[in-house]
């Protein structure tokens, strides 16, 4: 592309090899440990639900969203434009895993927009799906004059983007390296009116999963970001006010590192908790505990018995006395009884404890 004032974002960084040597090392060992540990644990789709939650609570919380996994799994026709779009999150997120399984495309950063702004009213109106077409800028004080960041024109947009995207590719450069150059680059460059810190913190295990990094999108990093959301804010800006990409990249790294490892520990904790949950059941049903509902609960924390029962076949009839079972030993709680049509609404108590306390 030709030289422009902000072709600086997308130019390769003269980055400390030697110096990031050990980081690179350390925190490729910590993902693998993950990647490795995420591909024999069992039911991994209903068991890493809540983690998924939990990067779409926090990512939302890092843009000053006040939704929490409770408000977010409520389920109420009165939610809120932040519970809206953190549930938003969660489907463009899936989409974007599945569009980007090869490699990281335009096209799925650009459905993945539209699928999160369209979820609200407020979304609505930051042009959902499609790159911005006015200065934007950065900085508390409401003028460009008082911004600490300025981005992109946005006729330059589109052909920085390409080039982000095209660098994030390249195979002789670390996976881990590429995911922590193209979030900054992605954050810079700040291609739409509204959601770029959600969607660019969205596309990090995204594209260590399109690099062959990682076999599932993991780990999420938006639980270490938003716990240092100034580093992460003051790391941004070195970049952008002096060029740091070295302190910027070593720092991504221990992010990526540090991240993995918690992650081990909170599925650990969910494994023993589902183990715990299969001998009680195990007991009280003869040997025989309803696996697939004990699973479902995890991929739904709130729920009811139509929702289990169309995820695990068991039919209704015996979940109900399955769920009853739970809430004599305090494992379950109804939350919202049913009316007419509706079904009761109930909530598994230990997983919901244990999500409060991470995220």
């Amino acid at each position: 592309m030709a030289k422009t004032p902000f072709a600086w974002i997308v130019e390769p960084p003269q980055l400390d090899n030697g110096a990031l040597a050990a980081l690179i090392g350390s925190a490729e060992r910590a993902v693998g440990r993950l990647d490795a540990f995420v591909s024999l644990m069992p039911c991994p789709d209903h068991l890493l639900a809540p983690l998924r939650i939990g990067e779409a609570v926090l990512s939302s919380r890092i843009e000053g969203s006040r939704t929490t996994v409770d408000s977010m799994l409520d389920g109420s026709a009165r939610s809120s434009d932040d519970d809206l779009e953190a549930n938003a999150y969660l489907a463009a997120m899936t989409g974007a895993e599945i569009s980007c399984r090869e490699e990281l495309n335009l096209e799925a950063i650009l459905e993945a927009h539209r699928v999160l702004m369209e979820a609200s009213r407020r979304g609505g109106r930051a042009s959902p799906g499609m790159l911005r077409t006015v200065p934007v800028w950065i900085g508390r004080g409401g003028s460009i004059e008082t911004a600490t960041y300025v981005p992109p024109p946005a006729e330059e947009i589109r052909r920085l983007l390409d080039t982000a995207i095209g660098e994030a590719g390249r195979k002789d450069e670390d996976p881990l390296v590429s995911a922590a150059l193209f979030h900054a680059r992605f954050e810079l460059i700040h291609p739409f009116r509204d959601g770029n810190g959600r969607i660019g913190r969205m596309f990090v295990p995204i594209l260590l999963m399109a690099r062959g990094a990682v076999r599932r999108p993991f780990p999420m990093v938006s639980r270490y970001l938003e716990s240092n959301r100034e580093d992460y804010y003051l790391r941004l800006q070195g970049i952008s006010k002096s060029g740091d990409w070295n302190g910027w990249t070593a720092w991504f790294l221990e992010a990526l590192r540090i991240q993995a490892d918690a992650d081990i520990d909170l599925i650990s904790s969910m494994i023993d908790l589902r183990e715990e949950l299969l001998v009680a059941t195990a007991g009280a049903y003869g040997g025989r505990a309803p696996v697939p509902a004990v699973d479902g609960m995890f991929s739904r924390p709130v729920f009811t018995i139509p929702e289990i029962a169309g995820m695990s076949g068991i039919p209704e009839r015996t979940l109900r006395r399955f769920v009853g079972f739970l809430a004599s030993e305090g494992i379950v709680e109804e939350i919202a009884p049913g009316s007419g049509n509706q079904a009761a609404l109930f909530r598994f108590t230990r997983l919901m404890a244990l999500l409060r306390s991470t995220y």
